[in-house]
């Protein structure tokens, strides 16, 4: 389909990093994402994350918006199961 699949995940470390601090600056929520808004979202992300690899002098790859809305999804629960046991240490 010509999509890489590297597109397709957010990684840990910066593309990560960068995934949680977008979705605290932006108060990002999966539910409220909107095909235009999660695409928006993404080429934002995109541009920081290449500025970020230029920075380190490390490649990486532009994300597609779905990988977005899936780490978005995976991380929403672990914050909320956090909230409402009251455990607020980093793990």
């Amino acid at each position: 389909t010509g999509i890489h699949p590297r597109t397709l995940k957010i990684d840990s470390g910066a593309e990560f990093y960068l995934c949680t601090e977008f979705r605290e600056l932006l108060q990002l929520k999966s539910f409220e994402m909107t095909s235009r808004k999660s695409v928006q979202v993404t080429i934002e992300y995109n541009n920081r994350l290449q500025a970020a690899a230029a920075k380190s002098g490390k490649s990486l790859i532009e994300k597609h918006p779905r990988a977005l809305l899936e780490k978005l999804g995976k991380i929403e629960p672990k914050i909320t199961k956090c909230i409402t046991d009251k455990n607020y240490k980093c793990a």
